[in-house]
């Protein structure tokens, strides 16, 4: 699923439009729907780096050389504060002959809003970074403040809206066409990239539900206003839980695996076929877990209140983490300094280990719908 502001925009506002109705056992969204909003979004991000064997600790690195050599270089905590402005509406309809895996396995036409929405963003970062220096032999930390304002920025895109069981949404709308997205889902039994679920249809007081990723569990706890007092709505309560444990990142994303020692499979005799006859051409490797690329979801927290099936307030805590270096490293005596491989080094050193960089952030996410109207549209039935 899509990243970039996952949790702010890309579920709060992804559900924003949907003023539903249900016809045919479809969700349906009336074109011309329009919705407003507003919301902050904060954010504390802090790095860490952990070593095989060790849990993780706040650090930004490690120290290459020096008498602090395989050491830390400081730490790193930075705060950001995002305004948020958003608006969408409904211009249009369309069919599809996918099913809503896994709802019900229902062939034919589905219903789909089409939706354009334009997204604004503004606000400021601080960021406080200890820097640790060799001085005199001994170690000496500083410490150093950034403040920086984010610019302004705007950004439109466009989606669809579907639902039977579930509400969803389609970020990527070439998957309205795929012929195999049934088969993508029986094969993988994950959510697809660019088909997000966002809440069980209809939904009401009692309701309780699991989100097909297996983690995040949904119930329906009151019938409610909006913090903003703007509207009423079903008050969802989620809590998610990822396969990740921050303090072991290590365990939970990296694997080992056997690569080719190229630079030895090549001798006097020719080419040498690494495997049973050379297992000594068979070096460890470090890869990372698919499942933790980019920025992935391991914690969320919070509340949803939806109206109509359409998000209209969300107030929610996602952590997240995000790798940024990882592999094996050691000290090496010729050089007085730390190496660093993805694939282990030919008769490797005794205290090669693995390590990881990452940043874990806690983003907490305020928002509310403060408009709901129904608007013409170029395509709008007059």
């Amino acid at each position: 699923m899509r990243r970039a502001l996952f949790v702010v925009a890309g579920l709060a506002a992804a559900g924003l439009v949907s003023g539903c109705e249900k016809g045919d056992g479809f969700a349906t969204w009336s074109t011309g729907l329009r919705v407003h909003g507003t919301g902050v979004v904060t954010e504390v991000s802090i790095a860490y780096t952990q070593v095989e064997g060790d849990e993780a600790k706040e650090s930004n690195g490690f120290q290459t050389g020096g008498a602090l050599v395989m050491g830390s270089t400081g730490k790193l905590r930075t705060e950001k504060r995002t305004d948020l402005v958003t608006d969408w509406q409904v211009v249009g309809q369309t069919r599809t002959e996918n099913p809503l895996v896994p709802g019900k396995p229902v062939f034919g036409d589905v219903p789909v809003a089409i939706v354009e929405g334009v997204e604004v963003e503004s606000g400021w970062s601080d960021a406080r970074e200890s820097i640790i220096i060799e001085h005199k032999g001994g170690e000496h930390e500083g410490e150093t403040y950034r403040q920086s304002f984010i610019d302004r920025a705007t950004r439109a895109s466009t989606w669809g809206f579907a639902g039977d069981e579930y509400v969803v949404r389609f970020s990527d709308l070439t998957l309205l066409w795929d012929p195999d997205l049934v088969e993508k889902w029986h094969a993988t039994r994950t959510p697809l990239p660019g088909l997000d679920y966002l809440t069980l249809a209809d939904a009401g007081v009692g309701d309780f539900w699991v989100h097909p990723n297996g983690r995040t569990l949904h119930k329906v706890v009151a019938r409610e206003q909006t913090p903003n007092r703007m509207f009423t709505g079903v008050k969802v309560e989620l809590r998610e839980t990822g396969n990740y444990d921050a303090r072991n990142v290590i365990e939970t994303c990296l694997h080992t695996t056997e690569d080719v020692d190229e630079a030895n499979t090549v001798t006097d005799d020719g080419w040498l076929q690494p495997g049973f006859d050379h297992p000594e051409l068979l070096m460890p490797a470090v890869r990372l877990d698919p499942g933790c690329s980019g920025d992935f979801l391991h914690h969320k927290v919070g509340y949803e209140w939806w109206r109509s099936n359409t998000l209209v307030a969300e107030d929610a805590t996602y952590f997240t983490i995000a790798i940024t270096d990882f592999g094996w490293h050691w000290y090496d005596d010729a050089s007085k300094s730390r190496m660093t491989a993805k694939v282990a080094p030919n008769n490797p050193p005794p205290d090669i280990r693995k390590y990881v960089v990452f940043t874990v952030t806690e983003r907490h996410v305020v928002w509310n719908a403060d408009k709901w109207e129904d608007v013409n549209t170029p395509w709008s039935r007059q």
